[in-house]
């Protein structure tokens, strides 16, 4: 099993980089210190194919060819106040009103909340039949009853814009079903299994950014009359650390040729989402330690680094709830 990057997938690799590097790392500071996304990149990525890469062209609608062009934005209403890991708990309902479904209930933590021009929101169309009753439906901007209650600050990922929603009464055509009626917890589950292998990732991209940061801090900054890179305490750290990405990294690629293999691989996207996130934990805290006083301070980027990572372990399923999975998955 050769996980190689070919030609081609390194020529993309580079223009992404290349577009990551020009486009969105000038704003990185400013989209921090406002807590706002720069929506003028998604259409930018669109342009570019970035946004649709998943997904085939035989798929299309009003909707998902201008999410895919940048033109709108979406949004995964699930998370509820008192509904997260749990997704039976959900309190919001469609209850079916002719050639209508009348949504009434809320969201919480859901990302692109205050921005999305649309939201896959999951309700109950049969509360009687549990997770088996749950079903998926697009609701749109402007919806009469759809109200943005806040936007909400977080400790990192603070250009990722995230809200709480509440739905009155909302009235949208039955069209707006995803699929059948009380499929919906399927369909999010295996959104779930893709999902926790990006966040392996995006666990990966970010202990890099902090370990390249910390190798060259340990390369420059002279104590003691020589580089602390050249003390063994600090070698072996950073060997540690290059061990754990290149461990994590290896194993995500593994878990996304499963999926792409359609090989079943819930177990192992759990794994991956479990072992990179917390790696990441432990990689940008050294990086910070690494730094020493200057880590601790807003201008060097690994403080940036280690408060996001913090959300990693949380969202998409906590590193417990992984546990659980995986444990499940053995047969346990």
């Amino acid at each position: 099993m050769d996980f190689t990057l070919s030609d081609e997938h390194r020529m993309f690799q580079r223009a992404i980089r290349d577009f990551a590097e020009k486009e969105i790392d000038p704003q990185v500071e400013e989209a921090e210190e406002k807590e706002e996304f720069p929506v003028e990149l998604f259409p930018k990525m669109g342009k570019l194919g970035y946004l649709g890469i998943r997904y085939p062209e035989k798929y299309g609608g009003p909707l998902l060819v201008p999410a895919i062009k940048g033109e709108k934005i979406a949004a995964l209403g699930l998370t509820e106040p008192n509904a997260g890991s749990d997704i039976s708990s959900i309190q919001t309902t469609a209850r079916k009103d002719g050639d209508s479904y009348i949504v009434n209930g809320s969201k919480i933590f859901i990302t692109n909340g205050t921005i999305a021009d649309f939201v896959l929101v999951a309700a109950y169309t049969d509360k009687s039949r549990g997770t088996k009753g749950i079903s998926l439906l697009v609701l749109e901007r402007g919806t009469p009853g759809f109200t943005i209650a806040r936007k909400l600050k977080k400790l990192g990922n603070r250009s990722s814009d995230t809200g709480e929603l509440v739905f009155e009464d909302c009235r949208i055509p039955k069209e707006n079903l995803i699929g059948e009626e009380n499929r919906g917890f399927g369909y999010i589950v295996g959104a779930l299994k893709s999902g926790r292998i990006i966040y392996g990732a995006r666990s990966v991209g970010v202990a890099q950014a902090a370990f390249e940061a910390a190798l060259q801090y340990a390369k420059e900054r002279v104590q003691f009359g020589q580089p602390i890179g050249k003390f063994q305490a600090n070698q072996f750290k950073l060997a540690k650390m290059a061990t754990a990405i290149e461990a994590a990294r290896t194993f995500t690629f593994r878990a996304a040729w499963m999926l792409d293999q359609g090989i079943e691989c819930m177990k192992e996207a759990s794994m991956v989402k479990l072992f990179a996130t917390e790696m990441v934990q432990w990689v940008t805290a050294e990086a910070v330690q690494l730094h020493g006083g200057y880590g601790y301070m807003m201008e060097y980027p690994v403080q940036r680094y280690f408060r996001d990572a913090k959300m990693f372990t949380i969202t998409e399923g906590t590193s417990e709830i992984q546990q659980v999975v995986i444990a499940r998955e053995l047969g346990l």
